[in-house]
């Protein structure tokens, strides 16, 4: 009787999977040959690292205007805290006008000369960043007390190019 049961239900497992009408397996549960990709599923990668982040693009340094530096350098406007209309050097960026004459029209220094620059007269020299002290102490070559100023990469460019270009309105 044993026997027998042991022959019924081999014969019952195995008709389970027989290719009858309405027995046969799902195509989309079959598995692909080894070392293919299911269909609908993405390959793995073998590298786990992430994608690299994209470098920040270079700001087009073409016809550089003061109110060009002033829309696209928002941080400027934050140098306003300090260097308002009450500021003793008398350079102001509580508004562009303010900063535009402050840095170009009324370019002579005044005030305590900066740390690190005291050969410097002028803060900006049109057509000359080098000779320009706004542009070295953004730059961070006037002392450590001008380096905490919080500027994004692509200021430092664009700002250089303004005063190459002769610092215009």
């Amino acid at each position: 009787m044993r026997t027998l049961s042991v022959i019924f239900a081999m014969c019952f497992l195995g008709c389970a999977g027989s290719e009858e009408e309405g027995t046969s397996p799902d195509p989309s549960e079959t598995l692909p040959p080894s070392g293919e990709t299911p269909p609908g599923t993405t390959p793995p990668t073998d590298d786990p690292s992430p994608e690299p982040e994209p470098e920040p693009e270079e700001p087009d340094l073409d016809d550089v205007t003061f109110a060009r530096v002033w829309d696209e350098t928002a941080q400027l406007r934050t140098c306003g805290g300090c260097h308002n209309d009450s500021h003793p050097t008398g350079l102001s960026f509580a508004n562009e006008d303010a900063a535009f004459a402050g840095l170009v029209t009324n370019s002579a220094r005044q005030g305590a000369p900066a740390s690190g620059c005291p050969t410097l007269t002028e803060r900006v020299v049109p057509g000359d960043p080098d000779s320009s002290l706004f542009f070295q102490v953004i730059s961070g070559n006037c002392g450590a007390s001008f380096n905490s100023m919080v500027l994004p990469p692509n200021a430092r460019p664009l700002i250089e190019a303004w005063i190459e270009q002769g610092a215009n309105r």
